[in-house]
């Protein structure tokens, strides 16, 4: 029919049209294929440290025990390792009191107390004020209190409840390993002393102390026969990064 004809240069339009857009799309998924083509070509092309070629993957037989990670430095090569220690945070803790008692009140009376803390060779005096009849509870959050407000200090403090009355202060190194080890001293008054916040005394049951000495703070390894100590758990062997930690 006349329609028919008239129809016909309209389909072969609309024909090209189709045929022109799948051309387009097309040049469309190729040119972006020789993007990621050149692109990959680039990083082939890389002759330093960030080459492909010159990247390393460090393994380990139980990572239960140890992680590493490697950069490009690293030596082609094995190790055998056994882990005897992990390093530690330094915790003094003090007596065990009944908080809702007044003994350390009753033990140094009103006033002000300052004691010192010293961490890796950095000292910071603080001190809390005691009021008349504040109970055990109020002036161990008052030393909590002091501590975390005292700006760089590397240390935490914090009061843990071991029974439903009562408590203990407790100091925790910021960092692990021995350089990271606490002192504590009295300035003013005896306050530390009186709470057994002793950092030359091993704490032994509700007595206050020290929770590890010196020599359990620090991480050791044994890398290939060779002992090796360090503050941190993570240690550097050969440009190889070993992490050790605990497992369950």
């Amino acid at each position: 029919s006349y329609r028919t004809l008239e129809e016909r240069p309209i389909k072969r339009l609309e024909q090209q049209r189709d045929s022109i857009d799948k051309r387009v799309s097309l040049f469309s998924t190729l040119k972006s294929k020789l993007r990621k083509l050149e692109s990959l070509a680039k990083e082939l092309s890389y002759t330093d440290s960030t080459s492909i070629f010159a990247s390393k993957k460090a393994t380990v037989s139980d990572t239960s025990y140890l992680s590493v990670t490697s950069d490009s430095t690293a030596v082609t090569t094995t190790h055998t390792i056994s882990i005897s220690q992990l390093a530690k945070a330094d915790q003094i803790v003090s007596n065990q009191y009944t908080l809702s008692d007044t003994s350390i009140y009753t033990s140094l009376g009103a006033g002000t107390q300052t004691f010192q803390v010293t961490v890796n060779g950095q000292s910071y005096q603080i001190s809390i004020e005691i009021q008349d009849n504040d109970d055990n509870e109020a002036i161990l959050n008052k030393i909590v209190t002091a501590v975390n407000n005292t700006d760089d200090i590397a240390i935490s403090a914090s009061v843990i409840k071991d029974t439903e009355t009562t408590g203990r202060l407790v100091f925790i190194s910021s960092e692990t390993g021995s350089t990271y080890k606490m002192s504590l001293s009295d300035v003013t008054g005896s306050l530390l002393s009186t709470i057994g916040m002793d950092d030359s005394t091993e704490m032994n049951g509700t007595s206050g102390g020290y929770v590890y000495t010196s020599s359990e703070l620090d991480s050791i390894i044994n890398v290939d026969g060779i002992t090796i100590t360090r503050s941190s758990n993570i240690i550097a062997v050969s440009y190889t990064h070993l992490r050790a930690h605990e497992t369950s």
